[in-house]
């Protein structure tokens, strides 16, 4: 029935959200990669997926439709290891190829996992934020890469700021935003790249 389906959904979503690493790769259509989840392309209108809708409800408020964004998620580095704050993690982009895949604008929000809402990190007001985005400046390597820094300390060099995704040393998840995603974003080959534990 559909009240079955959206509790099978809900269950399904907090063992998500409770770290269950097997929970997302025993769901179909789920794309995995580097720590990445990508929900199927019917997200945002699940018609008679009714787990898929009660996993959306569980672990967000929403979704809009694949033509106008995509979220990936994660909750494990590369490694299938559970993210945590007392650890740094790098994620490194193709700068011309994150333009193409997402044509309006793209971001990385980091969640505190015990509760679900945006990461409370201790740092002062004017470094205060809790996502990284392509409308925030970032930085460019030589090698045309954006490296963005997930970690619990900011980076000595103050211009690298918009780069710099502040954690508390505490578990947390990662939704990325691409809105306006490309067909191969929607269905593929593209995928998000890794997330690399940085050895300290």
């Amino acid at each position: 029935t559909i009240l079955r389906g959206i509790k099978r959904g809900a269950k399904l979503g907090e063992k998500m959200s409770l770290h269950t690493r097997t929970s997302l790769a025993r769901f179909r259509d789920f794309r995995m990669n580097g720590g990445w989840a990508i929900a199927p392309l019917h997200l945002g209108r699940y018609r008679t997926d009714y787990v898929l809708r009660g996993v959306a409800k569980r672990n967000g408020i929403g979704a809009n439709n694949p033509e106008e964004a995509i979220y990936p998620t994660a909750y494990f580095d590369e490694n299938g290891n559970l993210l945590d704050g007392a650890f740094t993690f790098k994620i490194t982009f193709d700068a011309s190829k994150m333009r193409k895949a997402a044509s309006i604008f793209w971001s990385i929000t980091a969640y505190d996992r015990s509760t679900q809402k945006l990461m409370d990190h201790p740092f002062s007001i004017e470094n205060r934020h809790y996502s990284v985005s392509s409308q925030k400046g970032l930085k460019e390597n030589d090698n045309g890469e954006i490296v963005i820094l997930v970690r619990n300390q900011a980076p000595r060099d103050p211009t690298m700021y918009s780069n710099w995704l502040p954690v508390k040393e505490t578990g947390f998840y990662l939704i990325a935003r691409l809105y306006g995603p490309s067909e191969e974003v929607m269905k593929g080959p593209w995928e998000m790249p890794p997330i690399v534990k940085i050895e300290q």
